[in-house]
């Protein structure tokens, strides 16, 4: 009944491209959805797309108890295409400060060679902080946001995240930036994030250096976007993060003299600036 499944599962969504696989969540080993991908993979061979594998940690057992976080380096051992970055027990899972509040290290640093979901559920379930998301976007991280269902509020106690206010700022914040990179910027391919004060000041930034550039600054403090065209003309929007009243609250428009320029938020609290040269 399972290869059943599996098969007339991809038979019938092989036509969408929108697809990632994940063979289970929560498992408790690594056998099994090893096995599965395996599968998977030969039978879609024979379909007209083939499509890319998650993995996921934190193994839950059949006593409702967690044994196993999955280690960073048993997951990049894997065959998975795509990665899901979990906090850990104790910070077994090897990915790092990732939770909100942290300064987040740069994906392309976890040593894992391919792209990375910040998975909320395994990061911290229910957080909706717009400071995390924007850390984790413009440091290369796809984010995926976990909302409890009305079963576990009741079961959990979780009524306090069911306040929707909240979960609309951050789905807000996502909706823009999911506007700026897949529709706006010229090639997303060419984005590449950094953390070095090279490019930009806060370290917190995707860029084209020279030509685009999508950076956020948590504090609000002045700072220098760098690598620029001497003498370019450069169009900037600026959107507050924290305010669910005020979308985009600046554009404006500076010559670079020299290769970098000063930028000051208009508070003291986060922004994200997308800045793009004139004629790109």
């Amino acid at each position: 009944y399972q290869t059943a499944y599996e098969e007339k599962m991809m038979d019938t969504l092989n036509p969408y491209g929108n697809i990632i696989w994940e063979v289970i969540n929560e498992y408790a080993e690594l056998d099994f959805p090893t096995a599965v991908r395996t599968r998977m993979r030969t039978y879609e061979l024979g379909l007209d797309q083939q499509h890319i594998f998650q993995l996921s940690t934190e193994g839950l057992a059949d006593n409702g108890t967690y044994p196993h976080d999955f280690a960073k380096t048993e997951m990049v051992a894997s065959d998975a295409e795509v990665l899901t970055v979990a906090k850990g027990t104790g910070g077994a899972s090897g990915w790092g400060e990732v939770e909100p509040g942290d300064v987040v290290p740069l994906a392309s640093s976890q040593g894992a060679g391919r792209p990375l979901f910040m998975d909320m559920d395994h990061v911290d379930a229910g957080n909706r902080d717009n400071d995390h998301f924007w850390r984790s976007t413009t440091r290369g991280y796809h984010y995926n946001l976990y909302e409890p269902g009305a079963d576990q509020v009741t079961a959990g106690g979780w009524e306090a995240y069911m306040d929707n206010s909240g979960y609309d700022d951050i789905r807000k914040n996502m909706s823009y930036a999911s506007e700026v990179l897949n529709e706006r910027v010229k090639d997303l391919a060419t984005m590449i994030p950094t953390d070095s004060t090279t490019v930009c000041d806060t370290t917190y930034c995707m860029a084209k250096t020279g030509d685009e550039y999508l950076i956020y600054s948590p504090d609000g403090a002045p700072f220098d976007v760098k690598m620029l065209n001497d003498g370019e003309t450069y169009d900037v929007e600026v959107w507050n993060v924290e305010s669910r009243f005020i979308d985009v609250e600046q554009t404006y428009s500076f010559v670079a003299v020299g290769t970098s320029h000063t930028l000051t938020p208009p508070a003291t609290f986060g922004y994200s600036f997308y800045i793009r040269r004139q004629g790109y």
